[in-house]
């Protein structure tokens, strides 16, 4: 089990990586930040852009993020929906006021205006 966390482990430090480094980045410095041998680096690399979260330039050997893992955050918090985005917040804020806080969805059209809907 300790090799699938070590994998695993060097897996999201490079997505990490790559989010500082939006633009791209080269195997070499993938290496060299995550203070991996070119072995595991090439691994990693090449898992990524097999699974489709990562890419690597055409004109460049830079590798950079693709949008699987924006698509992926974003389905996360579509299946969350607003109130469960909502709620921790507005528990927090309710714990500090000590008050009752609720959410209301407010919505103006063009014969009602300023009125809820």
């Amino acid at each position: 089990m300790r090799v699938v966390k070590g994998a695993v482990d060097r897996s999201l430090q490079v997505i990490e990586l790559f989010a500082r480094e939006a633009r791209g980045i080269g195997m070499s410095n993938v290496g060299a930040e995550r203070e991996l041998e070119n072995g595991p680096t090439h691994r990693v690399l090449a898992l990524l852009c097999e699974q489709g979260w990562a890419e690597q330039g055409k004109d460049t050997s830079q590798y950079r993020l693709t949008l699987e893992l924006s698509e992926l955050g974003q389905r996360y918090l579509r299946g969350l929906g607003l109130p469960g985005l909502a709620q921790p917040i507005l528990d927090a804020v309710a714990a500090q006021c000590r008050e009752r806080v609720h959410s209301v969805r407010h919505c103006r059209n063009s014969t009602d205006k300023g009125r809820a809907a």
